[in-house]
């Protein structure tokens, strides 16, 4: 008994609920397993591998609705404040900032830190649908099937190493190198500032542009 009970690893519910004799109770103390068969399918109209097939259906249901039960409390009661659906995207400085990009040409050509979808939520090709220096997650991603465009997203990433610290002489350089129109940046630097709000700054990094 107790090398059964150290050694010897229990059967799984699965099995346990579909054993015969669970099934197939003796209907009669002296009744042998032919007999005890004999008697549930006629009064069940059933065979053993349809009650098997029955228990584990039962048990499916059973998963399921302990699932959903889970999952429901989840969004209606512990995580109330997230919606299920949402049409628009969350209100924030980011967002907020890219709505003024989203006003400039279609052709503007914006840098922002490579990270940003990550650090906001959003990239600026969603949020403006205008074109970004670096979108570094997606953007390596897609050269992964491009020799030429894996190239370009490797200078982008050294032109872009220390974009925390960037200065404004640096910024004036990507927009000569790149054509860079706006720098979206959370830093207050020496450069025309078009917009900005509490968080977030947009440098027009060429001489044309317009204000907010």
């Amino acid at each position: 008994m107790a090398r059964v009970i150290c050694e010897e690893s229990p059967a799984p519910p699965s099995f346990i609920i579909t054993r015969t004799e669970d099934l197939l109770p003796k209907f009669a103390s002296a009744g042998d397993e032919a007999t005890t068969l004999k008697q549930l399918y006629s009064t069940r109209s059933a065979t053993g591998e349809s009650l098997r097939r029955t228990s584990m259906v039962t048990l499916a249901v059973v998963l399921l609705t302990v699932s959903v039960a889970r999952a429901t409390y989840i969004m209606w009661s512990e995580h109330a404040e997230r919606r299920l659906f949402q049409v628009s995207l969350v209100s924030s400085p980011w967002m907020d900032a890219m709505h003024w990009i989203a006003g400039q040409p279609l052709n503007v050509h914006v840098v922002a830190a490579p990270d940003h979808a990550f650090k906001y939520g959003v990239s600026v090709r969603v949020a403006a649908c205008r074109d970004v220096l670096l979108e570094d997650d997606k953007d390596s991603a897609v050269a992964m099937y491009s020799r030429p465009i894996a190239e370009r997203v490797v200078e982008r990433r050294k032109a872009l190493a220390d974009f925390s610290s960037l200065t404004a002489a640096a910024a004036l350089e990507l927009a000569t190198r790149f054509g860079v129109d706006y720098l979206v940046t959370e830093a207050e630097l020496p450069l025309r500032e078009v917009y900005r709000n509490r968080q977030l700054r947009i440098y027009a990094l060429k001489p044309a542009g317009p204000v907010s």
